[in-house]
């Protein structure tokens, strides 16, 4: 060593010139965390052989399939093809958590079963009935 000590305090900057805690900040921020989870839930659950490539196609359709209205703002639509989970596989979730057809799932069900499909932007306290269960139509509308 040449004698200097570095300061730790600093934040690295990237070889762009951007500080590593605006990085960390922006990848953390829920927007970005819920297009990595559709991501990486899509990757995971489809396992390409070739990933670029699968993600590529991926977004491409993501991208195009958005809808537009007509004052040109983005109306938020997907192609029911980028959709992983359809109504089959979220009914069979709720028959899953709700063997005996009750019609009603526990608020702890509901938060799971949301987690399980990879949502994150979802009502965290749903309408519930009087004895504090989930109704099994909440459950589809949030989903």
């Amino acid at each position: 060593m040449n004698g200097v000590v570095k300061d730790r305090t600093e934040d690295p900057v990237t070889p762009a010139g951007v500080p590593n805690s605006a990085i960390v900040e922006y990848l953390s921020s829920e927007k970005t965390q819920s297009v990595l989870r559709f991501i990486v839930t899509h990757l995971g659950v489809s396992r390409p052989d070739d990933p670029v490539a699968f993600l590529s196609d991926l977004l491409t359709r993501g991208l195009e399939s958005r809808g537009r209205t007509q004052d040109g703002e983005d109306a938020g639509q997907l192609d029911e093809s980028l959709v992983l989970f359809q109504t089959r596989h979220i009914e069979a979730l709720l028959n899953a958590m709700d063997p005996f057809r009750r019609g009603v799932v526990s608020v702890v069900q509901y938060h799971n079963g949301m987690c399980t499909m990879g949502l994150a932007d979802y009502n965290r306290e749903p309408a519930t009935d009087e004895e504090g269960f989930v109704s099994r139509d909440t459950f589809m509308q949030e989903a």
